[in-house]
């Protein structure tokens, strides 16, 4: 069985009191600003259980890290204190995160050396997002929760694409399989199908990293909340 390895994400919220300095400027918070604890979950449980499955299995989870603030600038400072992945070197900070566990299995007879008679074909994916979600919204404050609603939407959007470049892949590594077991055409060996998957998944890091290369992780998409 195949398998392919991301982080999985989890959040814990905290009461919060402080004062920050954001681009020059001083913000305080009440004990009412709430921020998030990111922690990283062993992903060796976070495969699809195939030993009874056949076909493509896909499972999407969602996690939500809450954001309680009240003001522009004290939702700004739990974005930037609650997100899922920061980059201290570039001080930049990532609001949200679409991971990605594929893994497969088959059954196989040798046939002069050769892998032959594939049946018993199964795909699992496992998609996991990190986003946030704003509780207690003030309902006093259209423009804010306009911009919001329109950062949400953009990130939402930018994320979406990382699903589907999994699907993708998680399509092709079934049509793979399943195109050998159809034609009942042999390969040279087990290692030969594992290198030829191996590489879908390649294809689909390298995918995800041109993407956030090309989009600034969602900044050109408008997935950004700044003040």
């Amino acid at each position: 069985m195949g398998k392919h390895r991301k982080r999985v994400i989890w959040s814990i919220l905290i009461g919060l009191a402080v004062l920050v300095v954001i681009n020059g400027k001083y913000y305080s918070y009440s004990e009412s600003a709430i921020a998030c604890a990111i922690g990283l979950i062993n992903p060796s449980d976070n495969f699809i259980d195939l030993s009874s499955e056949t076909g493509l299995t896909t499972l999407i989870d969602e996690t939500n890290y809450e954001i309680r603030g009240q003001t522009e600038s004290e939702v700004f400072y739990q974005l930037s204190s609650c997100a899922p992945f920061k980059n201290e070197k570039e001080s930049s900070f990532g609001t949200a995160v679409t991971n990605s566990n594929i893994n497969w299995k088959y059954d196989f007879t040798y046939t002069k050396g050769q892998v032959c008679e594939i049946k018993n074909i199964a795909v699992g994916l496992h998609i996991n997002i990190v986003m946030p979600k704003w509780k207690n919204q003030p309902a006093t404050n259209s423009a804010l929760t306009h911009k919001w609603n329109t950062f949400i939407s953009n990130l939402r959007t930018h994320e979406d694409s990382h699903i589907e470049f999994a699907k993708k892949s998680a399509n092709e590594i079934f049509y793979y399989l399943n195109n050998l077991s159809s034609t009942r055409a042999c390969a040279p060996s087990k290692q030969y199908i594992e290198k030829r998957l191996r590489s879908i998944n390649a294809e689909l890091d390298e995918t995800n990293i041109d993407y956030d290369a090309k989009t600034r992780h969602g900044k050109t998409q408008g997935a950004v909340f700044n003040i």
